[in-house]
């Protein structure tokens, strides 16, 4: 499974709920994560020619999510992806 794109493909694209969790291991300010994080997302979106307003207002929601944020080494940010496109973050 290690090598299979079908499988990967599916993981990503698949009809049902995801958690994602990323572990800081160097401190970071919530707005450098959240610039570095968008910025990659909008590279992609652009290269796919799937960028619009829509996904502009996202990535301005997601900045200010994080702007007062921090996250000592070891602190984590959790996300949680419904099938119906919703993205719900947490801290800890």
């Amino acid at each position: 499974l290690t090598e299979s794109v079908p499988f990967f493909r599916e993981i990503v694209t698949g009809a049902f709920e995801k958690f994602i969790k990323v572990t800081m291991k160097l401190p970071l300010t919530g707005q450098q994560y959240s610039e570095k994080v968008t910025e990659n997302c909008v590279a992609i979106w652009k290269s796919l020619g799937i960028y619009t307003d829509c996904e502009a207002k996202a990535v301005e929601k997601f900045l200010e999510i994080f702007k007062e944020e921090t996250f000592p080494p070891g602190s984590s940010i959790l996300f949680a992806l419904s099938p119906t496109g919703s993205l719900t973050v947490a801290f800890s």
